[in-house]
């Protein structure tokens, strides 16, 4: 779980995880109170960033702490604001068991339709088509935070993009390695807090042009 200055949410984020026995929140050198709240949950271990590098190098760090510990099975990415939900993480788990699949991908845009309909969603749409055509991947939601993996993908497979670009570098492995995956849907909780939190659009049309450049 990358988290950078989420202190307003966290403690909502992690009581939601209680049920999990292991929750690895990387702190992403936040100024608040993150890591205290995070400390005082039994099933949460803090690793905390001295300076703040992005989203991408946090989940490194979270992935390489696993590697070390070596008895982990499987490997959550989870989003701090609260913005997914618990119930389609369970969900998850028993169809990478029940398919012995090495990745599932959390889609908002397969199965059902969600409510939020704006230049935002249109863009995540379009920038899941350019993937489509430029990694060859087949999927539908290129930035869902929501991701499981098996320990073997996460062995394989080391981030070396800090920000959000990591996205991008996580799919290039899983079609580069060949690797059995599919979409789950996923719902997204959209709140004031957690859209003045995300990604600015700016940075995704910016992203989606480098895309598209970088592509001819």
């Amino acid at each position: 779980m990358p988290s950078y200055n989420e202190g307003k949410v966290l403690q909502e984020t992690l009581n939601d995880l209680r049920g999990f026995p292991l929750v690895v929140l990387i702190d992403d050198a936040s100024s608040d109170n993150s890591s205290e709240i995070a400390l005082k949950f039994p099933n949460v271990c803090v690793l905390r960033h001295s300076i703040n590098r992005g989203q991408g190098a946090s989940l490194e760090t979270g992935f390489e702490y696993v590697r070390r510990l070596g008895h982990i099975r499987y490997v959550a990415t989870f989003d701090a604001d609260g913005q997914h939900s618990v119930d389609d993480l369970q969900a998850m788990y028993q169809m990478i068991k029940n398919y012995d699949l090495k990745v599932i991908l959390g889609s908002r845009f397969i199965g059902k339709t969600t409510k939020k309909s704006s230049l935002k969603q249109k863009l995540l749409r379009l920038y899941a088509k350019v993937i489509r055509t430029t990694v060859g991947l087949q999927v539908t939601d290129a930035h869902n935070g929501l991701r499981l993996f098996h320990i073997d993908f996460i062995k394989n497979v080391h981030i070396s993009i800090d920000g959000f670009g990591h996205a991008d570098e996580i799919l290039k492995e899983i079609k580069n390695g060949g690797y059995e995956y599919r979409e789950y849907f996923t719902t997204v909780k959209y709140t004031s807090y957690s859209l003045s939190k995300g990604q600015p659009l700016i940075n995704g049309v910016n992203i989606l042009f480098d895309k598209l450049w970088s592509s001819k």
